[in-house]
């Protein structure tokens, strides 16, 4: 874990007994695998399984604070032929053999700087995220865009297919861990949605969902991990659901039939119907 993230969750940790009397329950799950390169190229596929993430709950009077931890790019442009060159020297198979003895782990940070990532930590609000910092022995918000590692790779295309490629030539449990993603029908039905709105009348307004969204109505696959929801009719009722029960029980798009919604920094955003 980062030092940013151990320096704010002490502070974090230790906040609901200065702010409140009473007790407080404490959650936290942290995945640190410091393999930054890792991360951009399973990103680049949409799979979320080898980025560094941490979520922390502090529970006080029933009410719910959380804050998550993920990596921030600061609109560097990448250069992975130069970090390649600078840290592997400029072989490939380099950096795959550094992996194999945890050599990479130790310049981690360093990749990060080079590509202009940085560990942020960000409090969930109604609104959307908020990014924050720790000030002395308190939690203050910090203005300013939110852009993650999808951004990166969004602006960036072409250069992040340079680190892409060599993990599907000669990673072979990567290539198998995508290759079952990819097959794997919640994505497909994703995708698959993504292509039925793709045409779709740009929405007047701009919307967003209103309450909270954990997990679908239908199969309860929860929509922290997914990119779409649908509000929409399955017949007997109306129902927060995944593309892939919307594929099943959906009746349609449409006033009256269903509304997508897509997952962005700000919240759920109204996209079609």
């Amino acid at each position: 874990m980062s030092r940013t993230a151990k320096s704010f969750l002490r502070t974090a940790a230790a906040s609901p007994a200065e702010r409140k009397p009473g007790s407080a329950t404490i959650e936290l799950i942290a995945y640190s695998p410091e393999d930054i390169l890792r991360a951009i190229a399973s990103s680049a596929f949409g799979f979320p399984g080898y980025v560094p993430t941490f979520r922390l709950d502090i529970v006080h009077d029933g009410e719910t604070e959380r804050f998550i931890g993920l990596p921030e790019w600061d609109g560097t442009k990448p250069d992975f032929a130069k970090v390649i060159a600078q840290h592997f020297n400029g072989d490939d198979f380099s950096y795959f053999l550094a992996c194999h003895f945890g050599e990479n782990r130790t310049m981690n940070r360093d990749i990060m700087t080079d590509l202009g990532l940085r560990y942020s930590v960000f409090r969930e609000t109604d609104a959307g995220p908020e990014r924050v910092r720790v000030q002395s022995s308190i939690i203050v918000p910090v203005k300013g865009e939110i852009r993650s590692i999808n951004h990166l790779i969004d602006a960036h295309v072409d250069e992040v297919h340079q680190i892409v490629a060599p993990f599907k030539r000669i990673d072979q449990g990567f290539a198998q861990t995508i290759q079952a993603f990819i097959n794997n029908d919640m994505p497909l039905a994703e995708r698959r949605l993504a292509e039925l709105i793709a045409d779709a009348p740009a929405q007047e307004e701009v919307s967003y969902w209103m309450g909270d969204l954990d997990a679908c109505d239908v199969c309860e696959h929860p929509f922290a991990l997914l990119r779409f929801m649908v509000d929409g009719d399955i017949g007997p009722c109306c129902a927060n659901i995944c593309a892939r029960c919307f594929n099943q029980h959906g009746v349609g798009l449409g006033t009256g039939y269903g509304q997508v919604y897509e997952s962005t920094p700000e919240g759920w955003l109204c996209v079609a119907g």
